[in-house]
């Protein structure tokens, strides 16, 4: 309808009432007073009496009558969440579809009873993980079995557009840690910001209602608990502040997906591997591992790197191609990057500012406003301390940018060194390829 009013369509807009246009007194407003005036339509409420072509009392009435609107809204809102927390207070389950593993039980609404089919899934994976089989490893044995996963499960035709039944280790340690299993019913871990934005935040863990023995455990208590100590043992810390050097330059030759890196916990080393591989069991054809030491790499890019400035570099060649390649690339990247967290903070600004408003007017009471406000502060502080970085790093760039010799000291620096650091690594190097067969590409940013 919007569309067609934009294209002279339409000229006049009936509605039964006025609720009918909107409850948001703020849009229905803008509707009344802006939007149908600067597009030449007539706007009509039957029961209402309001006609935009007469200046009569139920015009002039329509303001309140749209704070009344929304007043009414906000109260079922109200009033709904009431009712859901009482339910999940008691132990009625209230989501949308049951747990993976479960069913909802036809005679008895809120209860959950295990489904005979993908409850045996979930002992399953149960019992392979305390047999000692990693996560990964898991979710390999699961796509290679063709054992459905959980979206699927529900809905196959919703899921066609992904790799069907591709297992990863987020999914196979999320049922892992679902105490759904053990009998109990944990809810309230999200909420609407308020009744007019569909947006959700995340709760406290410490206001979660969980409920206990509401339904039929599949898992035993004490498997379960057996396996929360080993997740807790198992779960990799990377070194307090530490970055991979090469995290973001390297790429699969055969899939082009981004290369991460794999820790091996014993020894504490890192490996590269494959971000489809690591994700998809080879089987389905999608790719393989390249588990090769990240030292190695390192020391191969570092020894390529002296080889070509002592023997092949022209070192004034090689200053101005970085001047128009690299230093561009980067620069130009740094700066999309500083743009989309300034408006990251520009908006993390005006949802502070719209949640305000609400405060004032009453929709969201001084509990909720504090506690949105801080999380909206917390997140301006990441993204502030992000800019921070991003700007010191964009100096860099330009101060080099700003005399071809100081890339010359940059060439000659680099012969002595004995490690590489990110800084130079960007304005030498733009991305590294890992082949199958382990064999390493480098891309430079200048032409020898």
């Amino acid at each position: 309808m919007i569309r067609d009013i934009e294209n002279k369509k339409i000229n006049m807009v009936i509605t039964k009432d006025l609720s009918r246009l909107g409850r948001d007194y703020i849009e229905t407003g803008n509707y009344l007073e802006k939007y149908f005036p600067t597009n030449k339509v007539r706007f009509i409420a039957v029961n209402d009496g309001y006609d935009s072509l007469e200046d009569g009392y139920a015009n002039e009435f329509a303001p309140f009558k749209s704070v009344f609107n929304d007043m009414y809204a906000k109260d079922i809102s109200k009033k709904v969440r009431t009712a859901l927390k009482t339910k999940q207070i008691k132990g009625e389950f209230i989501g949308t579809t049951a747990p993976f593993g479960y069913l909802k039980d036809e005679n008895i609404k809120g209860k959950l009873v295990p489904d005979s089919i993908s409850s045996e899934y979930v002992k399953k994976i149960f019992n392979l993980y305390l047999s000692g089989t990693p996560l990964l490893a898991i979710a390999n044995i699961l796509t290679e079995q063709k054992i459905p996963t959980p979206s699927q499960y529900r809905d196959i035709k919703n899921t066609q557009k992904y790799l069907i039944g591709a297992w990863n280790e987020n999914s196979v340690r999320f049922i892992l840690k679902n105490e759904v299993y053990i009998g109990h019913t944990v809810q309230n871990k999200k909420k609407k910001i308020n009744y007019k934005l569909k947006s959700q935040v995340d709760i406290p863990q410490k206001q979660w209602i969980k409920v206990e023995n509401t339904h039929e455990p599949i898992i035993s208590k004490e498997d379960f608990y057996n396996v929360q100590s080993i997740l807790s043992k198992k779960t990799y810390k990377p070194r307090e502040g530490h970055t991979h050097l090469l995290t973001g330059f390297m790429f699969c030759g055969n899939c082009n997906a981004p290369i991460t890196f794999m820790p091996q916990y014993k020894k504490g080393k890192y490996y590269t591997c494959c971000s489809t591989a690591k994700r998809y069991k080879k089987e389905l054809g999608l790719c393989k591992m390249q588990l090769i030491p990240e030292e190695i790499i390192e020391d191969y890019i570092l020894h390529n790197l002296r080889k070509i400035a002592k023997e092949y570099i022209d070192k004034e060649k090689v200053a101005k191609s970085i001047n128009k390649i690299g230093m561009g690339t980067a620069l130009e990247s740094k700066k999309k990057m500083q743009k989309s967290i300034n408006e990251k903070l520009e908006n993390i600004k005006q949802i502070n500012f719209n949640l305000y408003k609400d405060k004032v007017r009453g929709i969201v009471d001084e509990n909720q406003f504090i506690e949105l406000s801080n999380n909206l502060n917390d997140e301006k502080e990441k993204y502030k301390k992000e800019l921070e970085k991003m700007d010191d790093e964009i100096i860099f760039i330009q101060s080099k940018n700003k005399d071809t010799n100081d890339l010359r000291k940059v060439i000659d620096n680099f012969l002595a060194f004995e490690q590489i650091d990110r800084n130079i690594l960007a304005l030498l190097v733009e991305k590294v390829i890992i082949n199958l067969d382990k064999s390493i590409e480098i891309h430079f940013t200048f032409n020898l």
